[in-house]
């Protein structure tokens, strides 16, 4: 599974919007967006701040499937 999935996995848990999460971490909606669909890279400091904002703290349900 690519980086943007979890993102998505990880948004979709907490059922966010992608405008809504990318409120939460000062981004655009569309960057969520970008990222969700593998356009751009996503940096890992970034990844951990959007778990950290969505409280995701067990990363093996999240990496599973």
């Amino acid at each position: 599974m690519k980086t943007g999935k979890y993102v998505k996995k990880m948004r979709l848990q907490k059922k966010l919007s992608q405008e809504q999460l990318g409120k939460l971490i000062n981004k655009p909606g569309v960057r969520v967006s970008e990222w969700e669909s593998d356009h751009y890279s996503i940096k890992l400091s970034t990844f951990m701040e959007i778990a950290n904002v969505l409280k995701i703290k067990d990363f093996n349900k999240l990496f599973n499937n």
